[in-house]
């Protein structure tokens, strides 16, 4: 579900100039207000804005974002999912209304009815009904769990969270303040590799083994337990079933440690609980990672044997 806004510029030189923008300088022409979520790197905001679609935010005030992209017909699209923060719509709002001055264009929504104020759109509708929708799902139909997607994370959701959501006094704000815990925290959130996993003494392959891998400098968001996010749901149709998750601890003398994921998980005593399938470990020293998953300092042989059978 998503509602859409078109933004029709006054001549369509105005469409094919941003079209044959990089990425990086459509950021630089909106004022560097905005960030590119799903293109982060200076390799990848060299590729041209009209052949890629864009997830545009504010750190530490959007969650989910909006999804930006050139049309052919001509018209520039803006996407907002739902549900979306109060602050994703009114940033995406910022960005149509700053967009459409630029290129004196006139905006539609997606039955191409004309908007002249965007204030009046209802928004908070939309936010309501997605928050229905989700509390249909689990409270309802009795399904366990609801992932909503967004470029970097994803929110999961539980009965609990749904719930308290769907009964304040305030579902909005409730939903608002619970999507806050997980987006605006400035912790690094593992990633997901994936391996082919071979037998140490044959070689032959024994599936794919999924990897998180963490280190000093920052606090660490994980998950309770491993799920194929949105982007690799078809992963394992394509390479096959992963067989293990592990989670890799580098650490600043140069080793790592390789370890069990659940067993490394359970070993965590204290942490923040973000939504219902991640939290947050505060641990950005070589000793505190060492003290949360229970590691020994590994002499010098150790450390060499390691380096040797890593390579």
């Amino acid at each position: 579900m998503s509602q859409v806004f078109k933004i029709k510029p006054q001549t369509e030189e105005s469409l094919h100039d941003i079209q044959e923008m990089s990425i990086a300088q459509l950021l630089e022409y909106m004022n560097d207000e905005y960030e590119c979520n799903n293109y982060e790197s200076a390799e990848e905001q060299a590729e041209l804005v009209g052949e890629n679609y864009l997830y545009l935010g504010i750190p530490l005030v959007t969650s989910r974002g909006f999804e930006f992209t050139c049309e052919d017909e001509p018209f520039f699209s803006v996407r907002v999912n739902t549900p979306a923060t109060t602050k994703d719509w009114e940033t995406a709002f910022a960005f149509i209304a700053k967009l459409s001055l630029k290129v004196k264009g006139q905006i539609f929504n997606e039955d191409d009815e004309e908007i002249k104020d965007l204030a009046e759109i209802n928004y908070k509708a939309d936010i309501r009904s997605g928050i229905k929708h989700i509390k249909h799902l689990i409270l309802d139909e009795g399904h366990d769990s609801f992932v909503l997607v967004a470029t970097d994370r994803d929110f999961y959701f539980s009965e609990e969270i749904i719930r308290e959501i769907w009964t304040s006094e305030n579902q909005v704000q409730a939903f608002d303040d619970a999507l806050a815990k997980l987006f605006h925290s400035q912790a690094y959130v593992a990633k997901q590799q994936f391996y082919q996993k071979s037998n140490e003494h044959t070689g032959e392959a024994e599936g794919i083994l999924g990897v998180y891998t963490i280190g000093t400098g920052y606090d660490i968001i994980l998950p309770l337990v491993p799920q194929l996010r949105f982007n690799n749901s078809n992963f394992e149709e394509e390479f096959g079933k992963i067989k293990e998750w592990q989670l890799v601890v580098m650490l600043d003398d140069e080793s790592f440690e390789q370890l069990d994921y659940k067993g490394a998980i359970k070993m965590v005593k204290e942490y923040r609980q973000l939504d219902a399938n991640q939290i947050e470990i505060s641990a950005k020293t070589d000793e505190e990672l060492r003290e949360v998953f229970g590691l020994k300092k590994l002499g010098f042989w150790e450390k060499m044997k390691q380096k040797i059978k890593a390579k």
